[in-house]
């Protein structure tokens, strides 16, 4: 016979809060800006969005926004769990 196995309880990740994630988004879009990219550009619009539903509804995303005419990719990583930190990465992308 073979040995039985037991199941695990996953115990519940501890969730960033509103004000955790207000927080956090408005250092995310400060930083940003303050490269100096325009807020009208496209891939900013979009990249503002997601920003707007991950602190309203709590939405975890995560996804590449191309950003056309800096020749740029922004990867977007945005989490809900309370140990990890939201993360955007600039990449150059020629062909953007």
């Amino acid at each position: 016979m073979g040995k039985k196995k037991k199941k695990r309880v996953k115990r519940q990740r501890e969730q960033k809060t509103l004000e955790d994630r207000k927080r956090e988004i408005n250092q995310l879009k400060t930083k940003i800006l303050s490269l100096g990219f325009p807020l009208g550009s496209p891939g900013i619009v979009e990249l503002f969005k997601h920003f707007d539903d991950y602190v309203n509804d709590s939405i975890s995303w995560s996804g590449k926004i191309p950003l056309r005419g800096f020749e740029r990719e922004c990867v977007v990583r945005l989490t809900t769990i309370k140990n990890f930190n939201n993360s955007i990465t600039l990449k150059y992308n020629p062909d953007i």
